[in-house]
């Protein structure tokens, strides 16, 4: 307490302890006017107050906060940053994205076969018939391959964004110093 009162009144500040929990600090010299404080802050203030300098200087030492990390999207359409539902994932060296994602950001619509053994894509006078689970494609009834399988995860389609989003017509390309695919249609 006794160092508390030394390092204020050093600073030209005028402490006043009552009798009652507070106590009563005066900066009026600084302009700041009279602070109350709980007498239970004073032994935290003398701590800090009696603390030994770190170095050359008489910094005080705060600990470093962290901005938690945001991420972004990895999958972006016409320059701008997916409004995904699930973020995209890596997968063995490829970008994976819901089927559901891509079809709501290109335009299209989505029909789930009869059976759960196939989903059907429409998209601009294009039908694509998607095989969960497969590489295999149908593409206006012809055979075609997405050169990496699709899977399920969660309910949901997950497809190779670059091979699925140039079936539809659009371009894909990856952007190296972004690290992230870009989709123009």
């Amino acid at each position: 307490m006794r160092t508390v009162v030394a390092v204020l009144v050093a600073a030209g500040l005028a402490v006043a302890v009552g009798h009652t929990n507070a106590a009563t600090i005066n900066a009026a010299a600084t302009g700041l006017g009279v602070l109350t404080v709980p007498t239970a802050v004073l032994p935290v203030l003398d701590a800090l107050a009696s603390a030994p300098p770190r170095g050359d200087t008489e910094a005080w030492s705060f600990s470093k906060v962290y901005r938690r990390r945001i991420p972004r999207e990895m999958v972006w359409f016409n320059g701008r940053e997916g409004d995904l539902e699930h973020h995209a994932i890596r997968y063995r060296g490829r970008v994976y994205i819901t089927l559901t994602d891509l079809v709501r950001n290109v335009g299209g619509s989505i029909v789930w076969g009869p059976r759960a053994s196939y989903v059907v894509v429409k998209r601009a006078q294009l039908t694509v018939r998607v095989v969960p689970g497969s590489s295999k494609v149908f593409v206006e009834g012809e055979p075609d391959s997405l050169g990496a399988k699709t899977f399920r995860r969660g309910g949901l389609l997950w497809v190779p964004v670059r091979p699925m989003a140039e079936l539809l017509g659009c371009v894909a390309e990856w952007n190296p110093e972004m690290r992230r695919v870009d989709v123009f249609m």
